[in-house]
């Protein structure tokens, strides 16, 4: 909901690797490494909700989170399975994490293990235009994850006119 400008204390996570590194990067021409964080929800949600479940965005459990609430809950981010209304959410085999008031609190879960529930995998600089282009090869493209105009309009920018 971002993208359209709306405030909101989601954060998009997909389940599917090849399509997290296209986010991480689709803007990236080379200058920069990049990342692909990846999150265990069970453990999240085990910390947060005490439970080893990944609820619905209608879930009971999460009512307290809900927009306009004053003081959301809970203070940790919990991970959510949406609801599938989207083409696009179903092609980018998309989840959420809904945050609380704490403002670093899924950071500071991370920190807080020795395993790796939650882990950044940096990619160098260098390998950056090799893994775009595997990514292609692999089916994985603005078309496939934005399943409407705006991502064949982007895939077909990208192609023809690819310095822009």
């Amino acid at each position: 909901m971002q993208h359209y400008g709306l405030l909101t204390r989601l954060l998009d996570w997909t389940e599917s690797p090849l399509i997290a590194l296209h986010f991480a990067l689709r803007d990236n021409r080379g200058a920069s490494g990049a990342s692909v964080w990846m999150l265990d929800p069970w453990w999240l949600n085990k910390q947060s909700l005490g439970e080893y479940d990944i609820p619905h965005a209608g879930d009971a459990r999460l009512s307290s989170s809900a927009p306009g609430k004053p003081e959301p809950e809970p203070h940790l981010p919990v991970a959510i399975k949406p609801v599938q209304a989207s083409p696009r959410i179903t092609a980018q085999r998309g989840f959420f994490t809904i945050h609380g008031t704490k403002r670093h609190g899924l950071y500071e879960m991370g920190e807080s293990t020795s395993k790796k529930e939650l882990y950044q995998l940096r990619i160098p600089r260098k390998h950056v235009g090799d893994i775009r282009d595997d990514l292609v090869l692999a089916g994985i493209s603005e078309t496939t994850i934005f399943p409407e105009f705006e991502g064949l309009c982007r895939e077909m920018k990208d192609w023809f006119y690819p310095s822009e």
